[in-house]
């Protein structure tokens, strides 16, 4: 699959798939990908704990799927994406760590997923993550809280969550630079979301 005008592609995109050692092949064979986009995919295969890393895989997708919790390790096999949009895709906590183990994150969405206690924990791990988006999701404001202090978050968006006006006076109080949008912001040019971050 690499030869030809394939060995140029830079971005691969699936829906409605079963990932599994002849998808994973087919990645390996890419040598320019630097992203991979999945909408509703079911992630089961067993390959990727035996699978040579993926460095150069900048941007990961994986929206409305499902990942095997027994899949692990799975995001590590990732180690140079920056990007995670994991809109409406459970993940498991082992998984979430694997997430905000990654030395280049700077952009985490969970949007339209449960965020527990534990997981908003994970999260305060990331020392690198700037942008964080929670769209829809279901956080508690005990939750939310645990993000308190977070050393390099710049951008929280809370759309179509219910969380206490004063929890968020109290996480922008522990959080200096932080910018926290409960509504639509402005859509000025280059104003475009994650898509247009260097």
């Amino acid at each position: 699959m690499g030869d030809g005008f394939l060995a140029g592609v830079a971005m691969l995109k699936s829906s409605d798939c079963e990932i599994d050692g002849s998808w994973i092949d087919n990645v390996r064979d890419l040598p320019k990908l630097e992203m991979i986009e999945l909408h509703g995919c079911k992630i089961t295969s067993p390959e990727w704990s035996r699978t040579p890393s993926f460095p150069d895989i900048k941007y990961l997708v994986i929206q409305d799927s499902e990942i095997d919790p027994a899949t692990s390790p799975f995001f590590d096999r990732f180690p140079g994406v920056e990007v995670a949009d994991l809109g409406g895709t459970s993940i498991s906590d082992m998984q979430l760590a694997e997430v905000v183990a990654l030395p280049k994150l700077r952009v985490l969405n969970l949007s339209r997923q449960t965020l527990t206690i534990e997981k908003t924990t994970l999260i305060l791990e990331s020392s690198g993550l700037a942008y964080l988006y929670l769209h829809d999701s279901s956080v508690s404001d005990e939750a939310l809280l645990r993000l308190s202090g977070h050393p390099s978050l710049q951008l929280l968006s809370l759309l179509g969550t219910d969380i206490n006006q004063s929890t968020i006076d109290a996480l922008s109080a522990s959080c200096p630079n932080l910018e926290i949008q409960r509504s639509l912001p402005d859509q000025g040019p280059g104003n475009n979301g994650w898509r247009s971050l260097d």
